[in-house]
């Protein structure tokens, strides 16, 4: 492409298609970068699944004005969103548009300005933003390439200087978080952030053909707004899970709707959006059962005006099922009381590891079994019943635990499992195990310890 001066509407819309384009290409790549070895790695679908709502907003559009075609492209990413990268990656195009506002196109030094409130709004919607991330890579980039560019910088030189120091930055970041370093890999976000830039900046240099790419995404919101309830309730409760067995349990314990969700397969913005209007109620409380479904949801109670919505930051399954054991309509505090349950409960996840690597001192090979405790591996094994009984002994010895609920997946035979239960509290004074189905993808036993 010629060297150009400024960026209008159209041009924008190529370059985010082609931005989309690229990470689709290389989604397997991110999705790798996983700092734990085990199949939950979603990075890269998440990122793809929140910019191909952007393209679906304006695949019919054919508008020059770069400030209506980055609102657009901001709209549909919002209700996208999924994923903690996701929500970030609409931030930043959110910031984009704030940025764009009111210009007919754009040069160099605007968009270098409108990528500064990029990671700006970005950071501003995280509450304890972390370095080392993708929001580490936009400012970086954004920030160095401000000090830059100049009234005669071209779009194309633009792109490519922002590509080079986002490159630099996503280098630097298993530098900057222990987690990286030690799984010796870059943050997946901000590797997923690089190559939607390349994959803009790669446009400009004639270097992809994105034509074939559109596709035939069609999510406008007004398909999910259903016929309300006609009786309007006090309080409803919504739950994110994925497992036959765990969505009755939900259910069973008072839950009134599943969004069906969890580790490789987080809901978006929408998808809540759709979940608030189906309760029909004034106050609705959300359990997101996974740290990485928590910033969606609050995105998606802030976009939210016909009820209060009330995110409880269950992380785990097992916080989401202790909360839900304290659920009491007749008592309004019992909010209050489901975030207390959370805090009183460990959960423990055994699950298989997807390639060889080396995390504090477990030399890890493909198809080990692990167990891990929040962000800690505490025993490996080849067997997946020796591993849950190597968990349930460290959490016993080092924490005291007693109460030990087992929530066994896809594939687990139940009367091995209850065999299993009954030797192990032969084998280990004064605990009480109890088995329940959940029937779960990824994990073959889920732990709540009490």
């Amino acid at each position: 492409m010629e060297c150009i001066n400024t960026i209008d509407g159209n041009l924008l819309k190529k370059l985010l298609i082609s931005g989309a384009s690229n990470i689709d290409r290389n989604r397997t790549i991110v999705n790798n970068l996983n700092v734990f070895p085990i199949p939950d790695g979603d990075t890269g679908d998440n990122m793809c699944m929140t910019i191909e709502h952007g393209v679906s907003e304006i695949n019919d559009l054919d508008d020059s004005n770069i400030s209506n075609m980055s609102k657009k492209i901001s709209r549909g990413m919002l209700f996208g969103a999924r994923g903690n990268s996701g929500v970030i990656l609409s931030q930043i195009f959110r910031g984009l548009s704030d940025g764009l506002k009111g210009l007919e196109e754009a040069d160099a030094i605007n968009l270098a300005d409108a990528f500064i409130k990029g990671y700006e709004r970005a950071y501003n919607m995280v509450v304890n933003p972390v370095e080392g991330t993708i929001l580490t890579v936009a400012k970086y980039a954004a920030n160095k390439t401000k000090s830059v560019v100049s009234n005669g910088t071209s779009i194309n030189d633009f792109f490519r200087i922002y590509l080079d120091n986002a490159n630099d930055a996503l280098k630097e970041t298993i530098n900057q978080l222990d987690c990286l370093k030690k799984a010796n890999v870059i943050d997946s976000g901000g590797a997923g952030y690089v190559y939607i830039i390349e994959g803009m900046a790669r446009c400009l240099d004639n270097n992809f053909e994105v034509a074939d790419y559109i596709k035939d995404y069609k999510f406008e919101r007004e398909k999910y707004v259903v016929e309300l309830n006609k009786d309007l309730k006090e309080y409803s409760i919504i739950s994110v899970c994925n497992g036959e067995g765990l969505r009755d349990l939900f259910i069973n314990t008072g839950c009134d709707y599943i969004i069906d969700g969890g580790q490789t397969m987080n809901p978006s913005t929408e998808d809540f959006l759709r979940a608030f209007d189906l309760v029909n109620a004034k106050n609705i409380v959300v359990l997101p059962n996974n740290s990485n479904i928590i910033l969606t949801a609050n995105l998606a109670k802030d976009l939210y005006d016909r009820a209060n919505v009330i995110v409880i930051n269950s992380k785990t399954i097992a916080e989401g099922l202790s909360a839900m054991s304290l659920v009491n309509y007749d008592d309004p505090s019992f909010v209050d009381d489901m975030e207390e349950a959370i805090k009183n409960v460990t959960t423990g996840e055994v699950t298989y590891a997807v390639r060889d690597t080396v995390i504090d001192d477990f030399e890890i090979k493909k198809n080990d079994f692990l167990a891990i405790v929040g962000k800690n591996i505490v025993y490996k094994s080849l067997d997946k019943y020796d591993c849950l009984k190597g968990l349930i002994e460290y959490e016993v010895k080092n924490n005291n635990k007693e109460i030990i609920n087992i929530i066994f997946g896809k594939n687990i035979i139940e009367n091995e499992l209850n065999d299993f239960a009954e030797d192990l509290m032969g084998s280990i004074e004064n605990i009480e195990i109890n088995i329940v189905p959940g029937m779960q993808d990824v994990y073959s036993f889920i732990v709540a310890f009490e």
